[in-house]
């Protein structure tokens, strides 16, 4: 689900090798980074749920994503089938996990068989609700929300969001004014739900693709928003994907400062971002720079000010997972364990913009640093040159001093020289992060 084959190759390869000072994140600030900011798209659906669940725990996931489908919920009319969800809400719940519900697509039986389009040739009418239909919808959104809003015994879904990517015809067949008015009257029909029930239900909206924002056009945004069709949400959506690292935060920025007029400057869900490990899309990352380019994703997300984010995707099903279910024992791709350490690291610190005090480092060189309740500390240092190896320096005050492996997940006691640690940077452009890595994920407890 979603725009994941890059935003045009010549103005991705512009975007991967601009300077990291262009990315937008403001010196000299500070703001804390949730609790719960850390998500999983598509999980939960294995042959083996208590190894699934398992590694959701230790990757520090929080949040999983499932979509509500309508042609699932209700394929015919009123025959309302949620088995399936019961069961999926149930483990979740019993994990402790959040859920983020998705209320998207049509259902073929509401047409009245004028709307028949099938280009993608994929069997479905293709993602269109027509004004005379959107009562339907409205009908399976109060239906879903009601069952799982944790007062009917069914357990509690945390967020819904409505629809995905409108801003592409792959999933919204209709104008941007059909599709506002979809959006208004679902999170009409949510608020009443909630009067009548006494619910605070988390609303959001939007779910927008990057297409646009990477090339300057802003025009789906301020009019989702002056439409009135945000009204009454509790968020936005937005998909970042994009050929580096780099390339996202300044994607994500760029959409933080179309939403900021409104008011939802701190309200973003990345519900989507990743990178494939195969195949011949431009934004394409080999397996064994995987760990980097999560880490430095999660961290540039984390400093940019994003409510929370889900990375695309568990499993490796289109080369985007960080586990690979296709042998047994499953086998954990590059990626996995900076998605943890980035997890269960920066989850509910105190982000510190600017450079650490105790820090030495040459240009081209980038800094972040966290504090946490009880004294914990991280610090993460990259170099961005593609060519050149640089060195950093550090004193570190307090205990236990730890320099964590973003590929291995394992850590080593960090040793002092002079009382200063000292590290290489190898070129960001090096295809061996195991042995020559090109960042430094350090913590400690002061």
């Amino acid at each position: 689900m979603g725009m994941k084959y890059g935003n045009g190759l010549l103005l991705g390869f512009v975007l991967s090798f601009s300077f990291y000072s262009c990315s937008g994140v403001p010196p000299g600030r500070s703001f804390n980074i949730p609790g719960d900011f850390a998500g999983l798209i598509h999980t939960g659906y294995s042959d083996d749920l208590d190894t699934e669940y398992a590694l959701l725990e230790e990757m520090g996931v929080v949040w999983v994503h499932r979509d509500f489908s309508w042609s699932s919920v209700e394929p015919a009319d009123g025959d309302w089938r949620y088995e399936a969800f019961d069961r999926y809400v149930s483990r979740a719940k019993a994990g402790g996990k959040k859920i983020l519900g998705m209320l998207l697509y049509d259902t073929g039986w509401i047409h009245d068989g004028t709307y028949t389009d099938d280009r993608f040739n994929d069997g479905r009418t293709h993602d269109y609700v027509s004004a005379s239909e959107i009562p339907l919808y409205c009908d399976y959104v109060r239906e879903t929300v009601q069952r799982y809003n944790g007062k009917h015994g069914y357990g509690t879904v945390d967020a819904w969001a409505i629809w995905n990517e409108p801003n592409l015809k792959q999933f919204w067949q209709g104008t941007k004014e059909e599709f506002f008015a979809l959006t208004r009257e679902a999170v009409r029909t949510i608020r009443e739900l909630d009067e009548a029930e006494g619910t605070r239900t988390t609303v959001i909206g939007g779910v927008l693709s990057d297409l646009d924002v990477v090339f300057g056009n802003t025009a789906w945004i301020k009019e989702l928003f002056e439409s009135g069709a945000m009204e009454g949400t509790d968020g936005v959506a937005f998909h970042p994907y994009h050929m580096s690292a780099q390339a996202t935060g300044r994607t994500f920025n760029r959409f933080k400062t179309a939403v900021s007029p409104y008011g939802f400057a701190d309200k973003i869900w990345v519900n989507e971002v990743g990178f494939p490990t195969r195949g011949f899309s431009p934004q394409t990352v080999e397996e064994s720079r995987m760990s980097e380019m999560v880490a430095k994703t999660i961290t540039l997300l984390a400093v940019g000010g994003v409510r929370n984010f889900f990375w695309y995707q568990m499993f490796d099903d289109d080369s985007y997972g960080l586990v690979d279910d296709s042998t047994r024992p499953w086998r954990k791709k590059g990626g996995y364990w900076a998605y943890a350490l980035c997890a269960n690291n920066l989850s509910g610190k105190v982000f510190r913009a600017g450079t650490y005090q105790n820090l030495t480092m040459p240009s081209s060189t980038r800094s972040f640093y966290f504090e946490g309740n009880g004294g914990s500390r991280v610090l993460i240092v990259w170099n961005e040159s593609a060519l050149f190896s640089k060195t950093i320096s550090v004193n570190l005050p307090g205990v236990n001093h730890k320099r964590w492996n973003l590929v291995t997940g394992t850590s080593e006691s960090i040793t002092f020289n002079n009382g200063a640690y000292t590290a290489k940077l190898y070129a960001s452009g090096r295809k061996d992060p195991l042995t020559k890595p090109s960042m430094v994920f350090l913590t400690w407890d002061e």
